[in-house]
């Protein structure tokens, strides 16, 4: 073969790769669990029976976590790996962790954790199904998932560096707390919440405080009702802004305000929303807070502080 027909071939060869689509490392990094499963092995033909075995086989590489059937596990957990994704998928699937501990404690930085059809149970008296610590950092990403029965706020986020979360399709109900969103220095949390119920928890349904750390939470097609506390709370500090952003949502029948802003860099913007029936009132104004809105919410009960001022429609 001519040397003009190999560079041929050659770039060829090197065209067909380039137009093959990327396949990930851990295209083939799988762990499965099994309620039946045990040992350490993972694979589909031999499943082990634990988040941390499931963990545990992946790390340090990302991967995914199958539940072949719904699994129940009890144990508490650690996270201390980084730079890593992992997709959970559990259908009908609990872990309930033991108590006085989170079910799950992130403390590895930059990690991406999905976790699809779960139910988080604090039945056991674990503090709270999931806790970002100062060390943690990432993406948390919940869909179509529970968590009840804890007896602190659910979700605990109180990183020292950047973490974002979605929930989508969920329910936080009967909890000390809903969630609770406060960096540690240097730390800041985007939030986005989307068809979720924060329903009938002991304390307040959404916190923040950026007393360390900035906050932005946008909430949208949800209800956060029937909590003893404050619906949504937002406390400012010097570590910069705690915004709240409401559009299409139902703030009903909490014990305190519907939604609250304390302090100066505090701020919640609502748009098409219900306010009903908040004990008290549908909103509360401290500190210099803003909370404004854009004219087209609804108040049934008493308004409480009311708005601090309008936000024209675009």
């Amino acid at each position: 073969m001519t040397s003009m027909k190999l560079a041929k071939l050659c770039f060829a060869i090197i065209t067909v790769a380039s137009c093959l689509p990327a396949q990930p490392s851990s295209a083939a990094n799988f762990a499965y669990l099994s309620a039946t499963g045990g040992g350490l092995a993972c694979t589909a033909a031999a499943p082990c029976a634990t988040f941390i075995d499931a963990f545990a086989s992946l790390v340090p590489n990302s991967g995914r976590i199958l539940c072949l059937d719904p699994v129940a596990d009890t144990q508490g957990f650690s996270l201390s790996a980084s730079n890593a994704a992992f997709d959970i998928d559990c259908p009908a699937g609990s872990w309930t962790g033991v108590a006085g501990v989170p079910v799950l404690n992130i403390v590895g930085p930059n990690l991406t954790l999905t976790f699809r059809n779960m139910a988080f149970n604090g039945v056991g008296g674990a503090t709270s199904a999931i806790k970002v610590g100062i060390n943690g950092s990432g993406t948390l990403i919940f869909e179509n998932c529970v968590f009840a029965n804890f007896s602190g706020p659910a979700l605990d986020i109180e990183p020292k560096a950047a973490v974002n979360v979605v929930i989508t399709n969920s329910r936080i109900s009967s909890n000390g707390a809903g969630v609770l969103l406060k960096p540690t220095a240097g730390g800041n949390i985007n939030v986005t919440v989307d068809h979720v119920r924060i329903t009938q928890n002991s304390g307040g349904g959404i916190k923040i405080d950026t007393t360390n750390g900035p906050v932005t939470t946008d909430l949208t097609d949800s209800e956060i009702s029937g909590n003893t506390s404050n619906g949504m709370n937002a406390v400012g500090g010097a570590g910069g802004p705690a915004m709240f952003s409401i559009s299409r949502s139902v703030i009903a029948k909490n014990g305190l305000a519907g939604v609250q802003v304390n302090g100066a860099t505090a701020a919640a913007m609502i748009d098409t929303t219900l306010l009903d029936s908040n004990a008290g009132g549908a909103t509360s104004v401290g500190g210099g807070g803003h909370l404004l809105t854009y004219g087209n919410n609804r108040i049934v009960g008493t308004a409480g502080s009311g708005f601090t001022g309008p936000a024209s429609l675009q």
